[in-house]
């Protein structure tokens, strides 16, 4: 890879998959998606438009809330959504089988909620998207925003030429979105075309290419295979779940310890799930999960794929990106100079701009720079999703963004952070077994506090967003019963339009920008140089972690005292290092 004076990145391919960038995505097929027009739409039952959003009531009749739009049989499309309210008694959102989809329960949490379906033949309602508020949902109501519908075009557009240029003859606004791209298949034989490759146990058989699940006991049954390539990575898994009568359906990595996800299944679809493997996880599995007893259920077309995060980069096991990087001051990389803090209270969470969703804040202990001004994100008592999220933020479409945020485990140590409508954002964090799903890092630092990231894209159209910050149970579950006083503690929000995210900076009341009057230069063995003026201090992006004279900079006091003060122990020279922030500390 080579940057260019102009800031272009040139590259060259190499491999089968290294044009593989996953779900580039077509043009918006839904007409006022926002629910700001009524007759846009056609619901039945209690379904409702008021205010932009749309709701409806359980009265155990199914009700539908639909738009014919144009959708083609046998391509896959992604469908997303925000629930805003859920108190739905059995808390289930439906594609209905009358629309141009097979009949498949939704996700329903609180947030951004997605979800990949294939067109299977024309709508028999006349509707071909027609969500539905369920007949099993006798009492409590659902409230929705913000649809979107857009087809998934799988790179069938896209060649390499003999010079390793890649040539996309361009279809849709949202064509050249390449978000996680995807490493090769890590699966043999995923459509199960024989039994090769896989081992099976209890009630599971390999028989007329399927996976057959089937137990009136509950039998523990399983098929796995070794895959020997994998690493401590996040990887993409996917498979179809055919002739669902009962049963749960898990995921997981066998290794030092297991790697575990529960599928949300209830009916017939394709179900993805990302998961990063333990040291020695090679054994990938599909089992019954116990919690839904009995089962019957079919599986089809398995696939796992690590997500490649950047094409350029590396990623270690520690999270730390490496890049291969040639030319001497060819551009500006990670260039740091001029950055800015979109949150405009990264601190206060008790202000009114962090809007607290089932959940409340209290100031309680001291954050990452010292002060007593670190926040408990505290869940309620309800049975449902406990979050805050911020005010609205502006956002432009097909722009790179980072979340970073603080946090430290209490009562609770698994904490979700999403991007909301406008961004694609989205990664779970586990603190106790350091685990990432989705695209995100966790940095240790000192004190028992993490550094989270998560990284995504502008989507849909340019307009506000929200961050939300979830908290979830010990399972890893988005909704459940609280206790009314378990959480985690939180600290520094930060949203950036970037790539990957930099030094913290407070902000109390508006966004704030930085100027560190700092480039990035690359030499030409990949390491990154970077000529200082003013503070030349012992900082990550340093590779020998030299100590140079501090000068009064007080446009990078605010900024550096929080990550030196994390990350002090850290550093080689650790006495040097506090000498910085005392002297600091006096700018």
């Amino acid at each position: 890879m080579a940057v260019t004076n102009t800031g272009v990145v040139l590259r060259t391919i190499t491999g089968v998959h290294d044009a593989n960038f996953v779900r580039p995505l077509g043009d918006e097929l839904i007409i006022d998606g926002s629910l700001d027009n009524p007759s846009n739409w056609n619901g039945t039952g209690t379904w409702s438009i008021s205010d932009g959003k749309a709701s409806s009531s359980g009265n155990s009749v199914t009700q539908y809330f639909a738009q014919d739009i144009n959708l083609t049989i046998g391509v896959s499309y992604m469908i997303s959504y925000d629930v805003i309210l859920n108190t739905l008694s059995a808390n289930k959102l439906l594609m209905s089988g009358t629309s141009a989809f097979t009949s498949t329960e939704i996700p329903s949490s609180i947030g951004r909620n997605t979800v990949i379906l294939e067109v299977t033949g024309i709508a028999s309602s006349g509707y071909s998207f027609r969500m539905a508020n369920s007949a099993n949902n006798a009492s409590g109501s659902i409230t929705i925003d913000n649809i979107s519908v857009k087809e998934i075009l799988v790179n069938r557009e896209s060649t390499t030429t003999n010079t390793g240029i890649v040539e996309r003859s361009v279809v849709g606004v949202h064509d050249a979105n390449f978000v996680h791209p995807l490493g090769d298949e890590e699966i043999l034989n995923g459509g199960f075309d024989t039994a090769s490759g896989w081992l099976n146990g209890g009630d599971s058989t390999i028989v007329g290419g399927l996976a057959h699940f089937e137990s009136n006991t509950n039998l523990y049954s399983y098929i796995k295979q070794d895959i020997s390539s994998l690493t401590t990575k996040t990887y993409k898994i996917q498979l179809e779940v055919k002739n669902y009568v009962s049963g749960a359906v898990q995921v997981l990595f066998r290794g030092s310890s297991n790697a575990l996800q529960v599928l949300n299944v209830s009916s017939d679809g394709v179900y993805t799930a990302y998961l990063t493997p333990n040291a020695n996880g090679d054994i990938f599995e599909v089992s019954r999960h116990y919690i839904g007893g009995n089962f019957n259920f079919t599986i089809d077309n398995i696939s796992v794929k690590e997500v490649l995060v950047n094409r350029e980069s590396t990623a270690t096991n520690t999270g730390i990106v490496e890049r291969s990087l040639t030319g001497v001051n060819e551009s500006v990389a990670f260039r740091q100079d001029v950055r800015t803090n979109l949150v405009p209270y990264s601190e206060d969470f008790s202000n009114a701009y962090w809007n607290k969703s089932n959940a409340s804040v209290t100031n309680a202990v001291s954050s990452p720079d010292g002060g007593l001004n670190a926040f408990k994100l505290v869940e309620s008592v309800g049975n449902t999703s406990h979050n805050v999220y911020s005010g609205n933020i502006a956002v432009t479409l097909g722009s790179e963004y980072t979340v970073s945020l603080y946090v430290k485990k209490a009562e609770r140590s698994i904490i979700k952070i999403d991007g909301g409508f406008r961004l694609t954002l989205g990664a779970t964090f586990n603190l106790e077994t350091l685990q990432v799903t989705g695209l995100g890092t966790i940095e240790a630092l000192t004190n028992g506090w993490y550094k989270l990231t998560a990284s995504g894209i502008g989507e849909v159209s340019n307009g506000a967003t929200n961050i939300f910050v979830f908290l979830l149970n010990d399972n890893g579950t988005q909704a459940y019963q609280g206790d009314g006083t378990s959480g985690i503690y939180i600290y520094g929000a930060q949203l950036e339009e970037a790539s990957q995210a930099t030094s913290y900076i407070p902000t109390n009341g508006a966004a704030v920008t930085v100027d560190n009057n700092s480039t990035s230069v690359v030499n030409n063995t990949g390491i990154v140089e970077r000529p200082i003026t003013g503070v030349n201090e012992s900082d990550p992006m340093f590779p020998d972690n030299t100590i140079s004279n501090i000068v009064n900079i007080a446009g990078l006091v605010s900024s550096l005292i929080a990550d030196l003060k994390a990350r002090a122990t850290t550093f080689e020279n650790e006495e040097a290092t506090q000498e910085i922030l005392i002297n600091l500390q006096k700018c």
